[in-house]
């Protein structure tokens, strides 16, 4: 490689100072609930806005009546729950993971499961 694009390639490697701690940099209790109240609630937009899409084409695609449709509606709603409780939770654990540098866990898949006490 002749030498001026070696020159030109080590002037564009931009090196920081020094690194910087996990606590400095923007994590907060409030940032963090903020983030998994956000990814809860587009989880559910949008989760819920298909399944309700997708009941009422079924009503309407075998006749059913208003009031089927009302149950499925609300059945179709328990699943959506439940994984915009499971995404904030998610979201919460992985924010607090980065809050302290740590990797991040795979996920696991129970309900609950971000939200029981856990001693660390």
């Amino acid at each position: 490689m002749p030498l001026i694009y070696k020159r030109i390639m080590e002037q564009d490697i931009l090196k920081p100072d020094k690194t910087l701690k996990p606590t400095l940099q923007g994590f907060s209790p409030l940032g963090c609930a903020a983030a998994a109240s956000g990814a809860a609630v587009l989880t559910f937009c949008l989760l819920g806005s298909a399944a309700a899409a997708a009941s009422w084409a079924i009503a309407r695609l075998f006749g059913f009546g208003d009031s089927l449709l009302y149950v499925l509606l609300f059945l179709i709603m328990l699943p959506v729950l439940a994984a915009s409780i499971w995404m904030g939770g998610r979201a919460w654990a992985v924010e607090q993971m980065l809050a302290r540098g740590t990797n991040i866990e795979p996920p696991v898949f129970k309900l609950f499961h971000y939200f029981a006490k856990r001693s660390a």
